[in-house]
């Protein structure tokens, strides 16, 4: 399913049910930017297959932005969503390719806040590495989120725990975002563990 968002002068399509070619399209660039092993977890997925796995079981809903033209301009995944006493929530994650970072930020921060509508979640949650501050810019200025702080060695980049910057849609949820920060956490220093145990017993 695709959608079309007027933004400006600039004109968005979102595929919510994106092809593999799409998905390729934006992945090819994953592999080579340097910057990706800086600012995505360790868990994040080396291969495309291991990436769309989960979205097969439902566990992540990839979408992906489109040009004008039809040029795949990124990509935008809700994640780790649940909900905690009747309240839905989502986290989300995003991968801009290179030579449309500066151009279309605007227009992509919102294009994903309508995906977020689309699949009716107001109460949204973003991690940015600390040292990451184009990705924290971006989720304020185009993604219009509001800064909590920092939550120190939160998860896993380059073999080691480091801390982030939360952000939330909507300030009243601030409480919410901390505390499932936390369980977050948790998993993570499990992974951390388990995975050293992995390479010691190696």
């Amino acid at each position: 399913m695709s959608t079309a968002m007027m933004a400006r002068a600039m004109c968005l399509e979102i595929v919510t049910e994106p092809t593999l070619a799409q998905h390729q399209a934006w992945w090819q660039d994953v592999v080579v930017d340097p910057i990706v092993p800086q600012v995505f977890t360790d868990l994040m997925p080396a291969t495309l297959e291991a990436f769309l796995a989960p979205a097969e079981r439902g566990d992540v809903r990839p979408t992906v932005f489109l040009d004008g033209d039809g040029e795949v301009l990124g990509a935008f995944w809700l994640h780790d969503y649940g909900s905690m006493q009747g309240h839905p929530y989502t986290w989300c994650g995003t991968y801009v390719r290179p030579q449309y970072r500066h151009r279309f930020s605007a227009a992509i921060g919102r294009a994903m806040r309508q995906v977020c509508t689309l699949y009716g979640y107001r109460t949204i949650f973003v991690a940015c590495r600390h040292s990451n501050c184009a990705a924290q810019r971006f989720a304020e200025r185009a993604f219009r989120l509001h800064r909590l702080g920092v939550y120190p060695q939160w998860a896993p980049f380059e073999g080691r725990l480091d801390d982030v910057v939360l952000f939330t849609a909507r300030r009243e949820d601030s409480a919410l975002c901390w505390r499932v920060a936390a369980e977050r956490a948790h998993a993570f220093q499990a992974w951390m563990a388990n995975t050293h145990i992995v390479s010691v017993s190696r």
